[in-house]
């Protein structure tokens, strides 16, 4: 090669080194930028107010959280720590768990303020009635609780309640015996790997190591999500119906098809469900009444049924079938549920009423398909709960 050649060889290298030293150099600053803020943001936050839990089988509860991950406490719950007792202990799945929420968000730690009492939470995703009942009996009373309150959602509880109950041997003696059992494929909340969305593996990753990104979904993703819905995930996705209704300000996503699975009425798995469900309740109820515990079931309403004024019989909005479907049924259910509870002379609170109330108001539910409500809306929980305990 000549002198002229190697000399216009060496330009053209170091041009294409410039180019890629800097973009290595922005790469590795970044990288190292975001180390040191997980780093920090650490020595000064709770890792369980913003990590998805780590999960382990369970011979008999399907799964539970491991013990001290993500910030969870000894026991595998959504706590600081595990006391020695608790004025209140609080039961259920994703709902009272807190999904969409700081730990210090969800509704048992809103009321915990409210009351200024110790409130203890013992919540999983994805659980139903026959798990809340054997955490009351094998976890709950270790607290010596004064009042145990129960969150009872009418999105999957039925259907869950169901599963566990024909598919694990341990529960055998709560089915039925002249019913014939149907595989339902698991929907757990908790458990989502973040299928079709974008990059859903490495989220579904940072989601449960990086407090940093926890932040930024709880925080400032509120916009970020309406639109990966609106423009991303509701073209591959038929079951996302959105509300976009710029004069009242309400701007969300719902999942209707996924939800009428678990509450249509005509399903004898979900009719079996309700009956393992109810049953699970005067159970516990039985149980806490032989040691003098105020005993409480939250009916929590389907995000569906919460924004009824403004999609049921709105034929503008997609699988509008799906959505009156889903209302018609989870007012059956509801009736059912609380002529079940008066008869047996078991306290509830209905949070229907206030969160319908307050969505006229706020926004209480996240501007995506999630069905969870955010802060805002457990707070409405929370007050609601507190008020029933006052009379």
């Amino acid at each position: 090669m000549t002198a002229r050649g190697e000399h216009t060889l060496t330009l053209a290298t170091s041009k294409f080194k410039g180019p890629v030293s800097a973009s290595l150099l922005v790469a590795f600053s970044t990288l190292t930028g975001l180390v040191l803020g997980e780093a920090a943001v650490r020595m000064v936050v709770n890792p369980v107010d913003y990590l998805r839990a780590n999960l382990v089988e369970d011979e008999r509860l399907l799964y539970k959280i491991a013990p001290n991950s993500s910030g969870h406490d000894s026991w595998g719950f959504r706590n600081r720590r595990v006391p020695r007792s608790a004025k209140i202990v609080t039961i259920g799945d994703s709902q009272t768990y807190g999904i969409s929420a700081s730990a210090g968000n969800s509704w048992p730690a809103k009321l915990q303020n409210l009351i200024n009492e110790g409130v203890y939470n013992l919540s999983v995703g994805g659980y139903g009635p026959v798990q809340y009942a054997y955490l009351l009996e094998n976890q709950a009373f270790d607290l010596s609780p004064s009042v145990v309150i129960v969150g009872f959602y009418f999105g999957n509880d039925l259907l869950e309640a169901y599963r566990l109950v024909y598919t694990k041997q341990y529960w055998s003696a709560l089915r039925r015996g002249d019913f014939i059992a149907h595989e339902e494929p698991s929907d757990t909340d908790v458990v989502n790997t973040e299928r079709g969305r974008f990059l859903g593996g490495l989220r579904t990753w940072l989601a449960q190591n990086s407090i940093v990104y926890g932040m930024f979904t709880l925080s400032s993703g509120n916009i970020f999500r309406f639109i990966e819905m609106k423009y991303f995930l509701a073209e591959s996705n038929s079951d996302i119906s959105i509300l976009d209704d710029r004069e009242r300000n309400l701007h969300t996503g719902f999942t209707p098809l996924k939800r009428l699975r678990a509450l249509n009425l005509r399903d004898p798995k979900v009719r079996e469900g309700l009956r393992i469900s109810l049953e699970s309740i005067r159970h516990m109820q039985n149980l806490c009444s032989k040691k003098d515990i105020q005993f409480v079931v939250a009916l929590i309403p389907t995000k569906e049924n919460v924004f009824a004024e403004y999609i049921e019989d709105n034929s503008k909005i997609n699988n509008s079938d799906a959505i009156d479907g889903v209302i018609e049924n989870e007012r059956q259910v509801n009736q059912l549920v609380k002529e079940y509870l008066d008869e047996h002379k078991i306290s509830y609170v209905d949070i229907l009423p206030a969160l319908e109330k307050a969505v006229r108001m706020k926004t209480i539910y996240p501007q995506s398909e999630d069905g969870h409500p955010n802060a805002e809306g457990y707070e409405v929980i929370a007050t609601a709960i507190e008020e029933r305990l006052a009379r």
